[in-house]
């Protein structure tokens, strides 16, 4: 990736930003109310990161959006292999902040609601230590690059 590549300067800014503010990538989630996969998600990811989850970012990092949200469309995003089949059609132009904002009110009522996994039988040390949140309980299963440290092997 060259420095004029929009992903790699929207990835830079980003940690720069998390870098200048001394804060972890949990501080970030946690202020962001983000899960953290999908904060490292943003910040290494080969795809960019939606706008929803930038509009989430800003103000934790203190960037100013309008230039986070011109940095993602500068990317070139590829098609899923889904919306290719279906035909999805893409919303032209920026999305209104109106709509930003509704999405990310009605994104923490969800996680609020339906961010808990309850294992029904199991009792560890009471009612609460058999919910986690959902964030912690599930693995992305996204692929590091090669070189990452603790990366699968040959186990098995």
């Amino acid at each position: 990736m060259s420095d004029t590549d929009p992903l790699a300067l929207l990835h830079q800014t980003l940690r720069l930003a998390q870098l200048s503010r001394g804060m972890t990538m949990t501080a970030v989630a946690n202020r962001s109310k983000l899960s953290r996969t999908t904060v490292s998600q943003a910040f290494n990811s080969p795809t960019p990161p939606s706008e929803e989850t930038l509009a989430a970012l800003a103000p934790v990092l203190r960037l100013n959006l309008q230039t986070l949200l011109a940095h993602r469309r500068a990317c070139r995003e590829p098609r899923s292999p889904i919306s290719a089949r279906v035909g999805t059609v893409k919303p032209v132009g920026p999305v209104p902040v109106d709509d930003l904002v509704f999405e990310t009110r009605y994104r923490d009522y969800l996680k609020t609601r339906h961010g808990q996994l309850t294992v029904v039988g199991l009792d560890l040390r009471g009612p609460a230590a058999s919910s986690w949140p959902l964030d912690a309980a599930y693995l992305s299963l996204e692929l590091g690059g090669f070189g990452h440290a603790g990366a699968a092997g040959g186990a098995g």
